[in-house]
């Protein structure tokens, strides 16, 4: 009869359900978040590699606190690099 078919709608949904929703908790123990990262763009990718050298894990997303405080040049070396780039072609002979 159709109550037949009502334990079989419910089991159905039940699986569905669980498949949804069962790679929060281990998202959570195994990562920390809820969701795992996007990889569907090369910039994200890029992201991706970015973070792991910066961390050492993929997984931990790098803020800005996350960049050492000078890549190796002082302000004064950058200021005349960029200097050099910008403005000696205009004062060249």
């Amino acid at each position: 009869m159709w109550f037949e078919q009502f334990y079989s709608g419910v089991i159905t949904t039940a699986f569905v359900a669980g498949a949804c929703y069962m790679s929060y908790p281990f998202n959570k123990w195994d990562v920390g978040r809820a969701y795992r990262r996007n990889y569907c763009t090369p910039q994200r990718v890029e992201l991706s590699k970015r973070d792991h050298r910066l961390t050492g894990n993929q997984y931990q997303i790098a803020g800005l606190d996350a960049f050492p405080e000078n890549f190796g040049y002082n302000a004064t070396k950058l200021v005349r690099i960029i200097a050099n780039i910008f403005f000696l072609p205009f004062f060249k002979g």
